[in-house]
């Protein structure tokens, strides 16, 4: 599959003539081979989306007055302490309901724990959420936090607690908008270890697993000549969160892989995204690969691994604890774009670290040639920490953490763009936050109960390992991120309309 993604461009650009007539171009598709078919046909959805949703698109490439951006609004109006790796979810019956997390340093002895906000009028003002439950444990430490909605407006949190000895994963649930929560579910360890980068993810559809409660990480397992490496597994749950089976473990190497986020498609397939980045001798690897595992029968065995994309990380010396963030988001609007599955990530192949995004129209089994989002022309900038989201039009929406106005690259800004043709094209890039932001702040550096320091710049120097974006049935998009302009990292929002109309 690599060599197809590979071969997608050498005929794209001689799809241009053939686009003038669509049935012309749907005839030389078909003379193609079945995967260069698939790879033509997302390039052919844009052609086909100005009749089929025209009505409700405007494909100009000026993007002059097409992206809206609102005010910026701090969620974390009640603490002056340390707050990073912000995610969001709306409530997908009522888009006034948002509720955010993020890791917290707001215990006494310093060490991170997580927070739940939640606002109840579109993002305008946030309340805090009472996590004591989670707060009340003997845990050295939480993080990891990730939001979903289940149904009836009920929420679920996850996190990774930390003991000492052992990673497990925790499952909250919320009946009252995120006010309250529950005590602990505990995930089972089942043959593996540790757990890493669980998040997650509630089947919303009408079909057999509706109301599935789903947890995907990465678990520490013993291969067979005993060394520990990690891979991706997932853990699901069919009474509302309060149980959850032992994990279903994904071994397609010796590599260790880490996971990103999990979407659930209209029919309930489940498309799971990872990557491998270290080989069992703990030694990294150069260059990385991208993977999807597909599950179609509610997380009881899953595909082989599909091949997404390779890409690269800076040199650690040059940017140590640098994000290699990858996020999924899947199109489930009412338009011809429906399940469309949406990748992004970063890659530092070239002078720059850029953002790319890659889409998939067969369910995640195939994946087009990734595009280039940031349009800055400064090519030696490093950018981080993109996530994706698609609203009820099929726009696509992606933010990230910008460098391209700090020549130092320790610097960011937010910036966000949008498509309105199923990811083949993006509209100027739109910058969110309002001032840049630099990590390196005093009191960005907190101290434990040992004494000593722990740098939450020098850990996440974009903000955290991952950042928020969603989006509501009213179509708005809700940016979350972590931004350090008051003198510390706390969260702020804002709303993002991107009129397809005019």
């Amino acid at each position: 599959m690599y060599a197809s993604n590979k071969s997608a461009g050498s005929f794209r650009n001689g799809l241009s003539a053939a686009a003038a007539s669509s049935d012309e171009a749907q005839r030389a598709a078909m003379r193609l081979s079945p995967v260069r078919r698939r790879l033509v046909a997302v390039y052919l959805f844009g052609i086909a989306i100005a009749s089929a949703i025209g009505s409700g698109f405007d494909t100009r490439a000026s993007g002059r007055n097409q992206i809206v951006v609102g005010e910026s609004i701090r969620v974390t109006v009640n603490s002056e302490r340390p707050h990073v790796e912000p995610n969001i979810a709306i409530d997908p019956k009522n888009p006034m309901h948002l509720v955010a997390t993020s890791i917290a340093f707001t215990r006494p002895d310093n060490s991170f724990t997580c927070a739940v906000f939640m606002s109840f009028d579109g993002g305008r003002t946030w309340q805090p959420g009472d996590l004591s439950p989670l707060n009340d444990l003997k845990l050295d430490s939480a993080a990891d936090p990730w939001i979903a909605f289940g149904p009836g407006g009920s929420v679920f949190f996850s996190c990774i607690a930390d003991n000492g000895r052992t990673a497990s994963t925790l499952v909250f649930s919320s009946n009252d908008g995120g006010g309250t929560w529950s005590k602990p579910s505990v995930v089972p360890f089942g043959n593996g270890g540790s757990f890493d980068r669980a998040s997650v993810a509630v089947d919303a559809t009408n079909g057999k697993f509706s109301g599935r409660v789903y947890i995907v990480a990465s678990q520490t397992i013993k291969t067979e000549s005993g060394r520990r490496i990690s891979q991706p597994v997932v853990a699901r749950s069919d009474d509302n969160g309060r149980t959850f089976t032992s994990p279903v473990g994904l071994f397609p190497t010796d590599l260790n892989s880490n996971v990103s986020n999990m979407v659930i498609l209209s029919d309930g397939t489940l498309v799971l995204s990872f990557m491998d980045f270290m080989d069992s001798s703990y030694r990294m690897l150069k260059t990385r690969r991208l993977w999807v595992a597909i599950s179609k029968n509610g997380g009881e065995t899953f595909s082989a691994p599909h091949f997404v994309a390779e890409f690269q990380v800076p040199d650690s010396k040059v940017a140590p604890f640098y994000s290699n963030c990858h996020m999924l988001a899947v199109d489930q609007s009412s338009a011809n774009v429906n399940n469309r599955v949406y990748m992004v990530w970063n890659d530092s192949r070239s002078d720059a670290t850029d953002v790319l995004i890659s889409c998939s129209i067969d369910k995640g089994e195939t994946w087009s040639k990734p595009i280039r989002i940031n349009d800055n022309s400064n090519r030696s900038s490093r950018h981080s920490t993109p996530t994706v989201a698609v609203n009820q039009k099929g726009v696509v929406g992606v933010s990230w953490y910008d460098r391209r106005a700090d020549p130092h690259n320790k610097c960011s800004e937010i910036y966000f763009c949008a498509s309105l043709d199923g990811g083949l094209t993006f509209l100027p890039n739109v910058k969110i936050s309002p001032t840049k932001f630099c990590p390196d702040v005093s009191s960005n550096t907190v101290r434990s109960s040992k004494a000593d320091s722990f740098g939450v710049a020098a850990r996440w120097p974009a903000g955290g390992d991952y950042s928020g974006l969603a989006s509501g049935s009213d179509g708005l998009f809700h940016v979350l991120w972590a931004d350090t302009h008051t003198g510390v990292y706390q969260l702020w929002t804002a709303s993002v309309n991107v009129r397809t109309t005019f």
